[in-house]
């Protein structure tokens, strides 16, 4: 199951994206907050009464990075996208599989939980489309504003069982 819509918000180096994903006749919602110095990342989600906190630490996320192995081929394709320029960037996995991609040089966020993995990419990304396993995945930014964002969008609310990486991994929740 995949999100209709996340909603990302950007604030002082850090990230905060929030979903919601219907599955079998149940909404998760899922929220994740990143920062970006030191890089650490918070997966919240809330599904079945059930509330789960997964925090990735600055090792874990160094481990993540490094495992990383992508190229990046810079097409003249142009576009729009939510009124920015944007150019057809391919992406060149290290299993072999490519991802279409479309970036802007007009704007510049931090990294949230979908671009992180994108290292050395000149340019944000506002368009990309995986295939994998028989699936197409797209996502697409519909719009993008500026103003002010509450720094408690970016706080740890309480009444979530808080675990580590492997500590999920053990209980299957990766």
């Amino acid at each position: 199951a995949f999100p209709k819509e996340i909603t990302t918000f950007y604030k002082d180096g850090k990230s905060f994206s929030g979903m919601e994903i219907s599955m079998m006749g149940q909404t998760m919602k899922m929220n994740v907050v990143m920062e970006t110095t030191p890089a650490k990342m918070t997966m919240l989600m809330d599904m079945m009464g059930q509330k789960i906190g997964i925090v990735s630490s600055e090792e874990d996320m160094k481990t993540i990075m490094d495992t990383i192995q992508i190229s990046y081929e810079y097409l003249d394709f142009k576009k729009q996208i939510a009124g920015y320029n944007c150019q057809k960037v391919i992406a060149k996995m290290g299993s072999g599989q490519t991802m279409e991609m479309f970036v802007t040089n007009d704007l510049v966020m931090p990294q949230s939980q979908y671009t992180m993995t994108f290292k050395g990419l000149k340019g944000t990304p506002l368009e990309f489309t995986q295939k994998q396993n028989g699936l197409t995945v797209k996502m697409v930014a519909t719009s993008i504003k500026e103003g002010s964002v509450d720094a408690g969008k970016f706080v740890i609310p309480e009444g979530y069982m808080m675990m580590t990486m492997k500590e999920a991994a053990a209980m299957g929740l990766n």
